[in-house]
């Protein structure tokens, strides 16, 4: 009787140990490089008038376990159905802001180019907040409301710290991260037609 009552709790503890270790084990992982695969991105506008309201937002589904450091990159260029950029005079205003929860961290104006406009927000943890995880991005357009337009959505995610010489279009900043920054970034393009 007396080994029954000392190996049940033995056995138990040694199966809860066992499973609670297998389950941590199984458990995946996010790395910077793997967590294209984990960021949810969505887009929509909304028309009022000639004017158009363009909100994108991105959340990262999980924190990657190598840490926060460096740069990302937003990318947004609005373009008619033949390919022909609009111009950077009907871009009213562009604005990302940097979310937890819903408060706001951080905001950030975007730079305007006449190929598109690009954000620059950086990617790190201060007081246990983490920055760079969440956002969205607000662009206010005057469009002819007759057209049809076609918007791309870049994320550029970076890992390592990093000075990015400034760029004057926006195909050279990937070109200028591939140089940089070999094999340390990555990046995701999601279209809207509006």
């Amino acid at each position: 009787m007396n080994k029954f009552v000392f190996l049940l709790p033995v056995s138990v503890m040694f199966l809860l140990f066992y499973f609670g270790y297998q389950y941590i084990n199984s458990s995946e992982t996010a790395t910077n490089e793997s967590l294209q695969n984990d960021i949810v991105i969505s887009l929509d506008a909304n028309r009022s008038g000639q004017e158009v309201l363009l909100r994108g937002t991105w959340d990262w589904t999980q924190m990657p376990v190598d840490g926060l450091i460096g740069d990302d990159y937003i990318m947004i260029t609005i373009k008619q159905e033949d390919d022909t950029p609009i111009n950077s005079l009907n871009v009213l205003s562009a604005e990302l802001f940097l979310l937890k929860g819903e408060q706001q961290l951080q905001s950030v104006i975007g730079e305007v180019d006449p190929n598109g406009i690009v954000f620059t927000f950086p990617n790190k943890i201060v007081d246990h907040e983490s920055f760079g995880n969440r956002g969205e991005i607000e662009v206010v357009l005057y469009l002819a409301d007759e057209a049809s337009y076609i918007a791309t959505f870049t994320y550029v995610h970076t890992w390592v710290d990093h000075q990015l010489v400034g760029f004057n279009q926006l195909y050279s900043l990937e070109a200028g991260l591939q140089d940089i920054l070999t094999n340390k970034y990555w990046s995701v393009k999601r279209f809207l037609e509006f």
